[in-house]
């Protein structure tokens, strides 16, 4: 019977962890509007920022899927530029939002990238060991 559950957990884990892959994948415009939803809330944005920012979030995201799309293509070439695009979009952000909306958006960001840390160790048994 211990078996059976056991079994029974292994499988529906593997099942689950199937279909979490084969979400697909939004375009650059889903993730901007989501973006600026998300920021428009998160942040108190009035109606001038939300329209520079939406339209800030949205260069930004298709400029990221151009580079995306230029990796999966094997084009290793731009190794870094993702670090740019980030770095060039929160400089045009910072122009548009108050310093007190720019200090939330970045403690916004650095808890997401916790999340993404807490996932991946997650799903890398073992991975937590310092190099």
């Amino acid at each position: 019977m211990k078996r059976m559950i056991i079994s029974t957990s292994i499988a529906l884990l593997s099942a689950v962890a199937v279909f979490a892959q084969d979400r697909p994948a939004r375009t650059a415009e889903e993730r901007s509007k989501a973006q600026t939803t998300r920021m428009t809330e998160q942040l108190g944005l009035n109606e001038e920022q939300q329209a520079k920012v939406a339209s800030i979030n949205s260069e930004f995201a298709q400029k990221l899927e151009d580079l995306q799309a230029g990796r999966k293509e094997g084009d290793m070439a731009h190794k870094g530029e993702g670090v740019k695009l980030h770095d060039a979009r929160m400089a045009a952000l910072k122009e548009v939002l108050t310093p007190d909306q720019y200090t939330k958006l970045e403690a916004m960001q650095e808890k997401m990238q916790d999340r993404r840390m807490e996932k991946r160790r997650a799903e890398k048994p073992g991975s937590s060991e310092m190099k």
